[in-house]
């Protein structure tokens, strides 16, 4: 008798790190189970640190895509994202497609079996065609907290529109009040058209086709918003957070990796400001000299990621000297907010870093940039309650001074209501990836649905 060949999925995030981190999390535990996972990465993400040391259960290959070729600009000088996302899809499938065919997978019992199913970014959800095109069962694998895909939905149905109103709030089902600079956009000068907007809209088509609906979030964090996306795609799922999943190891090597570990276990508990915006969030020098001013005014040590050189180098020159402070370009996040010496997160809120503060039990200073942070630092402050934000209008290009922003670190080291807050959505993070708990069913309950796909 044939012996019976491990499940194959395939795993496609979009070409970003805070795309990229969260499905590999998924993708590690999905292999302690004995799934096979071929991971398909395309070139503009191919050099994330996360891609390091992979299991031999997960195979990783990478296609091309249109990052060999220019940016492309409107005629008012804003970057034409609506082309470039078009260009994107049009380079990414027949590669995909030509990479699937050079397999030949399932043509010889000995060898890997054809993918069951194909496991997707949502911000790419002509994949669903592929997959059925290809016999694989359909999973879209939503990166944001799902009252950001409620807002997705809405401006997919037409509910909201963009450009938005700014003379009253938006009240939508299940989400709390919501002004037009807590929506999803870019600045001006960078997308004054609102593609981001209709790409972002865009996830939320065809979906009802789409076999399973996996999240990355945990029920009692969002269960109104959640129950209400349920009534309308009945196989949507709660997965997250997926760092924390069992048997997940996050290490990624670095070289700097000793020096600011060291230099944490130096500093006395809840004495150290730590300050990362993300990988791909940028901030002009003037801003970047008022946060450095800030955190110079708090009085407090400081751990803070600087991606560039170059940045680091236009820092105040008491910054970059300073005795409290580290400067660093990169750190393994989640174990930094682990340590016992973080205080505080500064942060772009992008939804990992969020959700890590969350998950880990961090207090947040909200300094939201554009698309769904603005979104995350409104949920922040008036939904979990665990931060308070820096705020500013829509469209707005506002700077945040040095004595707003010092404000806020002083309200969030010293908020004992939210540092109550963020120990109760720490274990209720904690418990949703335990056995029995909310998250954890759901995905053994995927892997259960593969098992049984002939």
């Amino acid at each position: 008798m044939e012996k019976p060949k491990t499940p194959h999925i395939l795993l496609l995030p979009y070409p970003a790190t805070g795309h990229i981190n969260p499905m590999l999390h998924f993708a590690k535990y999905l292999a302690s189970k004995s799934i096979q996972i071929t991971l398909i990465v395309p070139t503009q993400g191919a050099k994330s640190p996360a891609l390091a040391n992979l299991p031999p259960s997960i195979s990783h290959a990478v296609i091309g895509d249109d990052s060999d070729q220019p940016t492309l600009f409107n005629e008012d000088k804003t970057v034409d994202l609506e082309t470039h996302f078009k260009r994107f899809r049009s380079v990414y499938i027949p590669n995909l497609l030509e990479f699937i065919h050079r397999q030949g997978w399932g043509r010889n019992p000995d060898e890997t079996a054809y993918p069951k199913a194909m496991v997707y970014d949502s911000t790419m959800p002509w994949l669903l065609e592929v997959a059925a095109e290809k016999g694989m069962k359909a999973a879209p694998f939503f990166t944001e907290c799902c009252g950001v895909n409620a807002l997705c939905y809405h401006l997919n149905k037409g509910n909201v529109t963009f450009p938005y109103e700014e003379e009253f709030p938006y009240r939508l089902p299940s989400l709390p009040a919501l002004e037009a600079g807590d929506l999803l956009y870019l600045p001006d000068k960078v997308d004054k058209r609102g593609d981001i907007v209709r790409y972002l809209a865009a996830q939320f088509e065809l979906l009802e086709n789409a076999d399973y609906i996996l999240v990355n979030t945990f029920y009692h964090l969002e269960p109104e918003v959640l129950d209400w996306l349920e009534e309308r795609y009945p196989k949507q799922r709660a997965i997250g957070p997926t760092f924390l999943l069992p048997g997940i190891d996050a290490e990624t090597a670095a070289p700097q990796q000793e020096s600011y570990s060291e230099w944490l276990d130096s500093k006395q508990p809840n004495s150290v400001i730590f300050v990362s915006f993300g990988t791909i969030v940028t901030f002009g020098g003037n801003q970047m000299e008022e946060v450095a001013h800030a955190l110079l005014m708090s009085n407090r040590n400081f751990l803070w990621v600087v991606r560039n050189t170059e940045e680091v180098e236009k820092l105040p020159r008491e910054i970059r000297e300073s005795e409290a402070g580290l400067i660093v370009n990169w750190c393994h996040q989640s174990r930094v907010l682990s340590h016992p010496a973080v205080s505080c997160f500064m942060t772009h809120c992008g939804w990992n870093s969020t959700l890590e503060a969350l998950s880990i039990g961090v207090p947040i200073v909200a300094m939201p940039r554009w698309t769904d942070q603005t979104a995350n630092a409104k949920f922040i402050e008036d939904t979990w309650r665990v931060g308070v934000r820096l705020k500013r209008g829509w469209k707005s290009d506002e700077i945040f001074g040095r004595e707003r922003i010092a404000k806020c670190i002083e309200e969030v080291v010293n908020g004992v209501e939210l540092r109550k807050n963020c120990l109760k959505w720490k274990a209720l993070a904690v418990e949703a990836v335990r056995r029995g708990g909310t998250s954890i069913d759901s995905v053994e309950e995927f892997v259960r649905e593969l098992l049984l796909i002939t």
